[in-house]
């Protein structure tokens, strides 16, 4: 199959004049249950004795300012406020899965997310072996077996330590024990298409990157890493033998397009020879330094959620963009379903952002801690509610039926409390937490739902007091719209190789 791109006077136009594009698959909030049921939820392989992060990628925090490269966010994840603390082991898969992603590992209380437990790269004393299985002390406990606490986002569950990382593993991937040697997984790869701009997100070009001599010994890299895109370009290290910058990725980050009105053989020069003037064959094609550059992908190491492949900006098309018209080859690739007789992943407690009784609707207000109910209301009403069967919609549901416009749960799940506050009840000027991770407890009347802390309660509120809020500020200013990747399937691509 020959290089794809974008052809058309229409389509550079709109490339120049292009200055907002979010094409990068974790950043585009892509639907994952509806590509990945849940016969392929993330499984747990256990406790990887290791001192270091164990994966190259680490997800960050959305950033709303204009021009941000989310490419390595998540719309979801923790950016230390008001909104949300979502390092578990549900969410931490979640992420790693929508970056495209084979596992994930929780160490030392942080999310990471890699594609292969065995592997090396370039400074390495020693490559990389990540064995899952060991004692869970090690994800649990310090060097001196003092408890190292649990998820910022889960009470219940454990995030990992600096001696130990708990790694899930995507089932609709290849079973890592059957595949071929990186060398022969290598052959798979194919050239997908022509691309402007390329990047492939990493946290850590250290293991992402490297200068090698060819560009089958790039494949084979990248290969180890089991990563899918690769993208390679002359080298200018000026180091004999150094002949191909090798770049691995599992996705295409911010500013990807595909290339239009390519001149001459800009994304077709042989690595080996990239000034000869030959076209180049097979796993051998190289970019310009300054691009466009060709990507080449090997469909046997993705799994059940297909990558987005970032298209042409076009103003007339919804979203922005023409859409890249996915390979058959990937489109309709063998998917796993390996079972490697492990727990399967659940989902965590989550904080309800708002809850709909009868009446009203309630939506969260703030979290105190170190804070007394009577230290947030002047007032507040013990709704009498058993401390096994409170949860949010039911601590809701009480207090809006006797019209009341705060609602508050508190309490570890042995001994919650509901209260209700009136209109103009609150307490001026108390303080609430910017950390959610404190009023994470489960609630005993539904273990789906977090009830506050030990210390301080959760605040709902009647959604117009609520919008008034600090976690209403702070979700506007950070979420208030989700961004999708849209495009319409009309344009013309040329093969041109």
């Amino acid at each position: 199959m020959g290089l794809l791109y974008r052809a058309g006077a229409a389509a550079l136009a709109s490339l120049l004049a292009f200055t907002s594009v979010t094409n990068a698959q974790g950043f585009d909030f892509q639907d994952l249950g509806a590509q990945c049921p849940a016969q392929y939820n993330y499984q747990y392989l256990g406790c990887a004795p290791t001192m270091s992060q164990p994966f190259a990628f680490s997800p960050s925090g959305w950033d709303p300012s204009s021009g941000a490269d989310n490419s390595k966010g998540y719309i979801q994840w923790d950016n230390g406020d008001f909104v949300n603390q979502t390092i578990t082991p549900y969410f931490c898969s979640n992420v790693c899965r929508a970056h495209g992603f084979k596992y994930a590992a929780l160490w030392d209380k942080g999310c990471n997310c890699g594609s292969s437990l065995s592997y090396t790269y370039p400074g390495a004393v020693a490559p990389v072996m990540l064995v899952p299985g060991s004692t869970e002390t090690l994800c649990q406990q310090n060097a001196a077996g003092g408890d190292y606490g649990p998820c910022g986002g889960d009470q219940r569950e454990y995030c990992g330590t600096n001696r130990g990382a708990r790694i899930f593993v995507d089932p609709s991937f290849a079973d890592e024990r059957n595949l071929n040697s990186p060398a022969a997984t290598a052959q798979s790869y194919q050239v997908l298409g022509c691309f402007t701009t390329a990047n492939l997100p990493t946290s850590n070009e250290g293991v992402t990157r490297a200068q090698v001599a060819s560009g089958p010994q790039c494949l084979s890299f990248c290969a180890d890493l089991g990563m899918p895109f690769v993208q390679m370009i002359p080298s200018t290290s000026g180091v004999s033998g150094q002949v191909v910058d090798c770049r691995c990725g599992t996705e295409f980050g911010k500013g990807t397009q595909v290339a239009t009105n390519v001149q001459g053989n800009a994304c077709t020069l042989q690595c080996s020879a990239p000034n000869s003037g030959t076209a180049c064959t097979a796993q051998d094609c190289c970019g310009a330094s300054n691009g466009p550059f060709p990507i080449y992908v090997n469909p046997a190491l993705m799994g059940c959620f297909t990558p987005i492949i970032p298209g042409v900006s076009d103003a007339s098309a919804p979203g922005g963009f023409d859409c890249f018209p996915t390979p058959q080859y990937i489109a309709a690739r063998a998917t796993s379903s390996v079972s490697y007789v492990a727990a399967t992943m659940s989902a965590s407690a989550r904080f309800v952002p708002t809850a709909s009784p009868a009446a009203n609707a309630f939506s969260i207000y703030a979290c105190y801690q170190n804070t007394v109910i009577g230290s947030v209301f002047n007032t507040p009403v013990d709704s009498g509610l058993a401390s096994g069967s409170v949860s949010v919609t039911a601590c809701v549901n009480y207090c809006d039926t006797n019209g009341y416009t705060y609602a508050a749960v508190v309490g570890v799940p042995a001994s919650q409390k509901c209260y209700c506050a009136a209109a103009g009840n609150m307490i001026t000027g108390v303080t609430p937490n910017n950390a959610m991770q404190d009023c994470n407890q489960p609630c005993a009347g539904s273990t789906r739902e977090n009830c506050g802390g030990n210390n301080g309660p959760l605040v709902y509120a009647k959604a117009a007091v609520a919008a008034g809020g600090p976690w209403a500020a702070s979700f506007t200013a950070s979420y208030s719209s989700t961004p999708v990747y849209a495009c319409k399937n009309t344009g013309t691509y040329l093969s041109f190789l």
